[in-house]
C-alpha cells in the first residue's frame, strides 16, 4: 500500500550572520523613512514635541502654541533684496544691507508668496534653502517681479 503523508520538509538553517545582517537593515531602513517623512525634531527637545516641518521655513510648534509662518514683510534688511545680476550660470544677489551673495543657476529658487505673509510689493526677500547655505529661494510678491527685477 503506498505512503499518502506529505513528503516531509526539511528543515531550513538562518545563518547567524545573515539574520544578524537582515536584522541590521530593516533598522536602518526604519529609521530613514521616519526621518524622511519631512520632519526633523529640533535639537535639545527631550520629548520629541517640537518638530520643524521640512519646506515651510521656520515654522514650529510647540505645547499649546499654533503654528505661524514667518513674516516675510517684516525680515530685516539682511534679508531684502536691493539687485539680481546673472552672469552666465551664475547669479548675484545683493540684500539691501550689502552683502552680496553668489548662487549657481541650479541652487538659486526662483519662488512667489501673494498671502499676507508674503514679501511687500517691489521687495523680493532672500531666505536659505539649506543648512549650508548653499541655495536659496528668491521669494517675490507676483510673478511679474521676476523677470524685471533681474539685471
Amino acid at each position: 500500500m503506498p505512503d499518502f503523508r506529505l513528503p516531509r520538509m526539511q528543515p531550513t538553517t538562518i545563518r547567524r550572520r545573515s539574520l544578524l545582517a537582515t536584522i541590521a537593515s530593516l533598522a536602518a531602513a526604519l529609521s530613514v523613512t521616519r526621518r524622511s517623512y519631512g520632519a526633523e525634531t529640533v535639537a535639545g527637545d527631550p520629548g520629541g514635541d517640537n518638530v520643524r516641518l521640512s519646506g515651510e521655513t521656520a515654522m514650529r510648534s510647540s505645547g499649546d502654541q499654533v503654528p505661524t509662518t514667518v513674516d516675510l514683510k517684516a525680515l530685516g534688511p539682511e534679508h531684502q533684496v536691493a539687485s539680481i545680476r546673472r552672469s552666465g550660470n551664475i547669479y548675484r544677489v545683493t540684500t539691501v544691507s550689502g552683502i552680496t551673495a553668489s548662487f549657481s543657476e541650479f541652487d538659486l529658487r526662483f519662488k512667489t508668496d501673494a498671502s499676507a505673509h508674503g514679501p511687500a510689493e517691489g521687495i523680493p526677500v532672500l531666505m536659505p534653502a539649506s543648512m549650508r547655505t548653499d541655495r536659496a529661494f528668491l521669494v517675490f510678491a507676483s510673478p511679474r517681479e521676476i523677470s524685471a527685477f533681474i539685471e
